[in-house]
């Protein structure tokens, strides 16, 4: 094997292989796993040079061609260790052009200029073979690129971490035409975020598809930077008489990237009931109002000696403020403005009530943190008091909270729809 290329072209087509093939596997763990953990297979034809890697949850193809610079002298296949190849590429500069060969079970990479600037790689006795990745989907949509990582990038903070709650472990990403939507949570909260446009296209056609978090990070990293205007995104049924595992394939120009697993997240819950739920009180708040509440929220575990860390929301409609009231040891309020939204007025009750829900405080941190750094907010919850009502015997359960922030319009038409729902809390 033999062929010429730019550096920087060849760590393009190299750096998203490796980011799969070391994927969760420690060096200590390499070629113990399965053989094909943290390698590359690199082959060059007279059409195109390709690299494979293939790290147990995911596999990807990357192939560049004679217009990017790729230049064939002779074809063949080596299989070399995935972080040897990029360690050895930082090596050379960014502008060099080299001539990759290999020779006596070794494959060597020097300068095109002064073949006697080089490194030699041992070479690896078996080659990759990804698994076979038909033609035929069960479900696909063509999405925008940038919007499709931008979803993913704004969602990726929600997802489940706990092994207890694996259900939860992906992000739900839904599609429409010119309308996609991404989900994550961990079953007591969610993050949800809208992309839609009238002109731009957004994505083609309705889909439900279950991305599993273990490589989330690696989608993103994959087609972040990429030239190409759209991915399509599409899921592979299994048949194991042809070796064939359940997969989800995003393919974008030379980029052919499969996430395995998917198979063990079956159901999502329908988060849009909670987001069109009619609230009995909808109430806007600045985001900036609430700094001090949550630095106060935060300096009240100090001396909290219980797991359970909840705080007390409580709405003044008269003096027109949040009461927020951690139930720590540590005794804290502090008051946030509002400004009115609709809200039912409940005339069983004394014109002085307040209002309120309880619910764990790292809710309210994110609500803020993970937000818009400035702007407003809406609050949107039902009276927990009304638990107090239900009989005895009888499910006491309440709609989430639900924030809504404002829609961004972006300067191609397209808008941006985020809010955040979480649990109440008895305790």
């Amino acid at each position: 094997m033999k062929f010429r290329i730019n550096v920087a072209k060849l760590m393009q087509l190299v750096k998203p292989a490796v980011d799969i093939a070391l994927k969760n596997i420690k060096k200590s763990d390499i070629n113990e796993l399965f053989y094909c953990a943290g390698m590359l297979t690199i082959e060059a034809s007279t059409d195109d040079l390709c690299v494979k890697a293939y790290g147990g949850t995911a596999s990807i193809i990357v192939r560049v061609d004679k217009t990017d610079g790729y230049i064939p002298d002779v074809n063949g296949i080596v299989t070399v260790r995935a972080s040897e190849v990029m360690e050895c590429l930082k090596s050379f500069q960014p502008t060099d052009k080299l001539i990759v060969s290999t020779d006596d079970e070794q494959l060597t990479i020097s300068l095109e200029s002064d073949p006697e600037i080089f490194v030699g790689l041992p070479t690896l006795p078996n080659n990759i073979e990804c698994p076979i990745i038909p033609k035929k989907s069960v479900k696909k949509c063509l999405v925008d690129r940038a919007y499709f990582v931008k979803g993913l990038q704004k969602i990726a903070y929600a997802v489940a971490v706990e092994e207890k709650m694996f259900t939860y472990m992906c992000i739900l990403f839904e599609s429409w035409k010119n309308k996609m939507r991404f989900s994550a949570g961990t079953g007591g909260r969610f993050a949800c975020l809208t992309i839609d446009g009238d002109s731009h296209k957004i994505s083609d056609k309705e889909a439900s598809i279950l991305l599993p978090k273990t490589n989330i990070s690696n989608v993103i990293r994959t087609f972040k930077d990429s030239n190409q205007p759209s991915i399509r995104v599409r899921t592979i049924e299994q048949n194991s008489s042809r070796r064939i595992p359940e997969q989800v394939v995003l393919e974008s120009g030379n980029i052919t990237l499969a996430l395995y697993g998917s198979e063990s997240f079956t159901k999502y819950p329908d988060l849009t009931a909670f987001i069109d739920h009619n609230y009995s009180y909808s109430i806007s708040t600045r985001m900036s109002d609430w700094k001090s509440a949550i630095e106060a929220i935060k300096a009240s575990r100090r001396s909290h000696k219980s797991n359970i860390h909840n705080t007390d929301v409580i709405a003044d409609l008269i003096q027109g403020n949040f009461l927020i009231r951690p139930r720590t040891e540590m005794k804290i309020s502090r008051k946030v403005g509002f400004e009115f939204g609709a809200y039912e007025a409940n005339y069983s009750k004394d014109k002085n009530h307040k209002p309120w829900f309880r619910t764990n405080s790292n809710h309210l941190i994110e609500m803020v943190q993970k937000g818009y750094k400035d702007g407003t907010m809406i609050v949107n919850f039902d009276d927990q008091a009304k638990l107090a009502e239900i009989p005895e015997g009888e499910p006491k359960q309440m709609k989430p909270v639900v924030i809504t922030y404002p829609t961004k319009t972006n300067k191609d038409g397209t808008r941006e729809k985020y809010s955040v729902f979480f649990t109440v809390s008895t305790k």
